[in-house]
């Protein structure tokens, strides 16, 4: 149990380096004595698609993503290995190309995204479309299509899933997920206080303060769910279809998080026939995914 309480501690320092700054903290703990003077204040109140927020977290996330990837370069130097470092880091060796060349990883990298762009056919069918550079926020953009990706499986799967190494896959593909999850649990403070002003601006007559954190529970618990499904399909990915190929897993975060989670509109608008072509689709992309990666596996 060592090496999971060793992996739930670095994921509690990874996520708590958002707290470094003291708008974060000052934010949490008004949220937890009034919600209602939290997220009225607008001087203290942190609103995560906010530019200065996402600047703020920016560089705790950076600074975390560094810090995750000295160790694991650590980690990597002090196993045996037959591989020779890339350009001198171990880490590159492992990230970029952990067996072949480059041109073999950018293939296996090309495949993995076709198998995801495959697996949501019927999301894509239902109207799930990329975000248009023009139409977002760059700052939001970059956030959530570039650092998110990049960090986040450099810490959940390249790390992590090392550190868990002597663990069966399926063990560890599970412990690093469900940590990955968690780990989106500080939410849950902005969460609550735009329920607040969610409430207040609808006119809405004042409830008590677990109402609120109670629909922002209702939400984080999707955010969970969607968190916990990706980190399952990611470590899949990284242990056993692309050879622990951490630009792939990163081209796949990055079209999940762009696509988003499965509408499934299918199950309950339009008419009979349409709903079933449109779970055809669903089934057809499932089975196209997995007939692709078997083939990869078996290699």
């Amino acid at each position: 149990m060592t090496d999971i309480a060793l992996c739930a501690l670095l994921s509690g320092g990874f996520v708590g380096s958002v707290y470094a700054w003291p708008k974060e903290r000052q934010f949490a703990r008004r949220c937890v004595r009034d919600l209602k003077a939290a997220s009225g204040d607008e001087v203290h109140c942190v609103v995560r698609d906010a530019p200065s927020t996402i600047r703020r977290r920016a560089v705790s996330f950076v600074g975390a993503t560094g810090a995750s990837m000295l160790l694991l370069e650590h980690l990597l130097r002090r196993q045996p290995s037959d591989c020779r470092p890339l350009w001198g880091s171990s880490l590159l060796r492992h990230a970029v190309c952990p067996e072949g060349t480059i041109s073999q990883s950018l293939a296996l990298v090309a495949k993995t995204g076709v198998a995801t762009l495959l697996l949501f056919s019927g999301p894509l069918v239902e109207g799930a479309r990329f975000p248009r550079w023009s139409a977002t926020d760059p700052v939001i953009f970059l956030r959530n299509y570039v650092l998110a990706p990049v960090g986040e499986e450099i810490f959940f799967r390249a790390l992590l899933l090392h550190l868990l190494r002597r663990r069966s896959a399926a063990t560890s593909i599970a412990v690093s997920s469900v940590l990955f999850a968690l780990c989106h649990s500080h939410h849950i403070f902005s969460m609550a206080a735009e329920e607040y002003r969610s409430a207040s601006e609808l006119g809405e007559p004042e409830a008590e303060s677990r109402v609120y954190w109670k629909r922002a529970l209702e939400r984080l618990a999707g955010v969970f769910g969607c968190t916990l499904a990706y980190g399952l399909l990611s470590g899949y990915y990284y242990t056993t279809v692309c050879a622990k190929n951490l630009l792939a897993t990163i081209l796949s975060h990055a079209l999940c998080n762009m696509l988003g989670a499965p509408p499934l509109r299918f199950l309950c608008e339009g008419p009979a026939q349409q709903r079933l072509a449109r779970a055809a689709v669903y089934v057809a992309g499932a089975v196209a995914w997995a007939v692709l990666l078997s083939k990869r596996a078996r290699r």
